[in-house]
């Protein structure tokens, strides 16, 4: 099991979020973190609010998911965020930044922990035909 994990623009139902959380072994950093967007949860907010009220906030990631548009996204998710937590624009900000803090450290903590065999191998899965 890889030590942290983003579920991209995450589209599940909170029941499935609640059980992927359960599966972190206690006293150990959080290793699920739910990534949600404009452009893929937007499409259905009220699905994606009804999880962001179970998730707990240290584990919510903002994305952009468009390059040429990434800053408006952003905000427009941040502002959706902020309302499924009832808080402030500025208060999801700062949290989701200290999240998207947390989650890459843990993740280069991790990949400063890889072997050198071990990366020829994840080397020669991802390259492999």
């Amino acid at each position: 099991m890889p030590p942290v994990v983003l579920l991209h623009s995450y589209s599940g139902s909170a029941d499935i979020a609640t059980q992927l959380l359960r599966l972190t072994p206690a006293k150990q950093p959080p290793r699920y973190f739910f990534g949600f967007s404009s452009a893929i949860n937007g499409r259905n907010w009220p699905a994606a609010l009804r999880v962001l009220q179970v998730l707990p906030r240290d584990r919510v990631l903002a994305e952009s998911d468009l390059e040429d548009a990434a800053e408006e996204l952003c905000n427009d998710v941040t502002q959706a965020i902020a309302d499924a937590w009832k808080c402030s624009v500025v208060e999801a900000r700062a949290t989701l930044r200290s999240n998207l803090q947390r989650f890459f450290e843990q993740h280069n903590r991790a990949a400063e922990q890889l072997t050198e065999a071990q990366c020829r191998s994840i080397a020669a899965a991802l390259f492999s035909d």
